[in-house]
């Protein structure tokens, strides 16, 4: 499935003096989304791009901020049981330094779906995306 931009007035505005902008996509096995964070000139000052892989369901992330280095993780969650109970809050880790194969991955995912964004916006995610995975 490919991104779909969530209606901006159904996304959380947390930031004062920043635009949310939401993209994900509606597959039901594996999937991920693309969360952007805007300033009044449209600029990126932030993303968090994350995708779960089907079917190994391994969940990776890569984050940004301006003014700081990407970097590239995996998301820890309980596994699925047949048994109902409360699930833990999901985990986001990050390593020291970021791993060109999990990079490699959510570059890969972001091209497939980099059509939905702004060209802007693309190019700066992708050139970001592409100096982690190298």
């Amino acid at each position: 499935m490919t991104w779909r931009q969530i209606n901006p007035r159904f996304v959380r505005q947390d930031h004062s003096g920043l635009r949310a902008a939401w993209y994900r996509d509606t597959s039901d096995r594996g999937g991920g989304e693309l969360m952007l964070w805007l300033d009044s000139l449209d600029r990126v000052v932030a993303f968090q791009l994350s995708r779960e892989e089907w079917p190994s369901l391994r969940h990776y992330v890569a984050e940004w901020q301006s003014g700081s280095a990407l970097r590239i993780g995996k998301v820890e969650e309980d596994a699925p049981t047949s048994r109902p109970r409360i699930r833990s809050t999901p985990i986001m880790r990050f390593g020291p330094r970021s791993n060109p194969t999990d990079a490699t991955r959510l570059l890969t995912y972001f091209r497939e779906n980099a059509h939905a964004v702004t060209p802007h916006h693309r190019t700066l995610i992708s050139s970001l995306l592409s100096e982690a995975a190298a």
